[in-house]
């Protein structure tokens, strides 16, 4: 097999000639650029099939998901582009593996590895349950909720040294101050302009198609209509988004970095403080502070736990200064006036105490759940029957997904939401009582690092639908670091290293 990486790479430049010389002969001029991308695709898939260090991969990926993923769909309105993610991470993936059975090695299952597979297992279960939608909604619900799966292990083997875990919060402090950046550029818009950048970015802004009724616009305090940022996501206040586990990293790299790279770091801050800034979204807001709040309160078992507290307090100053200035030029600042105490607990009484309740009737009512692909993220949809009392017709209800625990209990039962809450559990209570024992305190702190986003979205789980992204690899991280009988250490670039029998 490893004589097989030459003649790949030999192929993927020869496809890329061979486009080359089409274009110049005017073969696929009116596409030209269309298959400029797809060399490039060609090449970046043979890259990372053949390249040996899977942790570069792993980086380029992370890159890719973090900057250009939700502008490559929003901007071309191709939602079918979501697929080029999964091909890029299965190729990796299938590298790994491929260079694991070159070598001969034993690949065990890692700590916690039961979990995920029980809970893939569940998922998939759930495309024969006699509720369940048609297969190709099925699917594309398995997808939604396995997709990233891979990350947990690929994570748990390449991801063993304190540079692979700098480099890991760098990418994510990186990817948040780019996406505030293009937040704040957003917010400076107004709708018609926002909604030209792509067909993608009309129908949510101006409200067409499936998002007719959900136009993601504001009003200002004069009743103007103003743009919600996306940043760099798929949605309004994906800018905040990125900040919950950016700005976290940023404050551990700051913490444990050289001089010199504090002075790199101290660029990115602004970005991040942008996204935070112009977000326009209460639940993304929110997961900011419980972020941030968390990352104090697993620090704070570090000797550098008063510098950790001073870097904060100087961040959050400079938000302050930085929220304060852009008040009164953006019409997004008109609607975080919402996060204020009170108005946060009489919001989310309004509008997620009611879907909440909903949830005991759910499991009581389809404990096996009603099939995955049913309900999407914050939606409403017409799935689950009942038969009236006395009467043979069959009455419809509205399930309600507006919250993680809904929204695992429709689509995975019972069972699956007590997997997935077992599996959050663990890593929250190894991060609360296992850190203080790593006696490395740059790993210390890097971990609590991760942890923190970690601890927002089981919280913002209460109010909305959160995505699994971040929570596989972070769990994957924690297997290694914090489970298993191996001590933090400083270790090499690992290339699928055999497993202990203890950890299979």
């Amino acid at each position: 097999l490893a004589g097989l990486r030459s003649p790949l790479a030999v192929g993927g430049a020869a496809v890329c000639v061979g486009l080359t010389v089409a274009l110049a002969t005017g073969m696929l001029l009116p596409h030209g650029l269309s298959a400029v991308a797809g060399a490039l695709f060609v090449l970046l898939i043979v890259w990372c099939l053949a390249e040996p260090r899977t942790d570069r991969t792993l980086a380029v990926f992370a890159l890719y998901i973090g900057l250009l993923d939700a502008y490559l769909k929003l901007s071309t309105g191709i939602g079918e582009f979501a697929i080029i993610r999964d091909v890029i991470l299965w190729t990796i993936a299938a590298g790994a593996l491929w260079r694991a059975a070159d070598r001969g090695d034993h690949l065990g299952l890692p700590p916690l590895g039961g979990l995920v597979l029980a809970f893939a297992l569940i998922v998939l279960a759930g495309l024969f349950n006699p509720a369940a939608p048609g297969l190709l909604q099925g699917l594309a619900g398995v997808r939604g909720n396995l997709e990233f799966i891979p990350l947990f292990f690929l994570a748990y083997a390449f991801l063993r040294s304190k540079g692979q875990l700098k480099g890991l919060l760098l990418i994510l402090a990186i990817c948040a101050s780019a996406s505030g950046i293009a937040s704040y550029v957003q917010s400076t818009l107004t709708p018609q302009q926002f909604a030209a950048w792509g067909p993608g970015y009309s129908d949510q802004i101006l409200g067409k198609g499936q998002y007719a009724a959900s136009g993601r616009t504001t009003a200002d305090e004069s009743g103007n209509p103003v743009v919600r940022p996306f940043g760099l996501g798929t949605d309004a206040g994906a800018g905040a988004v990125a900040a919950v586990a950016g700005l976290p990293a940023l404050l551990a790299l700051l913490l444990i970095g050289t001089t010199r790279a504090r002075i790199f770091l101290m660029f990115l801050a602004p970005g991040i403080l942008l996204g935070v800034a112009t977000s326009g979204g209460r639940a993304a807001l929110l997961g900011v502070v419980i972020s941030l709040s968390a990352f104090l309160a697993f620090a704070a078992v570090s000797r550098k736990a008063l510098t950790g507290i001073i870097v904060a307090s100087v961040t959050a100053l400079a938000f302050s200064v930085t929220y304060t200035e852009l008040q009164q030029g953006l019409g997004t600042s008109y609607r975080n006036q919402s996060i204020a105490p009170s108005r946060v607990i009489s919001s989310y009484k309004e509008l997620r105490l009611a879907s909440l309740s909903l949830a005991p009737g759910y499991a009581v009512g389809a404990p096996l759940g009603v099939g995955v692909g049913t309900v999407g993220s914050a939606a409403f949809n017409t799935v689950l029957g009942s038969e009236k009392a006395g009467e043979g017709s069959r009455s419809d209800e509205v399930l309600n997904s507006e919250t993680q625990w809904n929204y695992l209990l429709i689509e995975t039962g019972v069972i699956g939401l007590a997997i997935y809450l077992v599996l959050i559990g663990r890593l929250l209570a190894r991060a609360a009582t296992g850190l203080r024992r790593v006696s490395d305190v740059e790993i210390r702190l890097s971990l609590a690092a991760l942890a923190a986003p970690l601890t927002a979205l089981f919280v913002l789980g209460f109010s909305s639908t959160t995505s699994l992204l971040l929570v596989w690899p972070i769990a994957g991280v924690f297997s290694y670091w914090m489970f298993g009988d191996r001590r933090p250490s400083e270790v090499g670039p690992a290339e699928f290293p055999a497993t202990s029998p203890s950890s299979t």
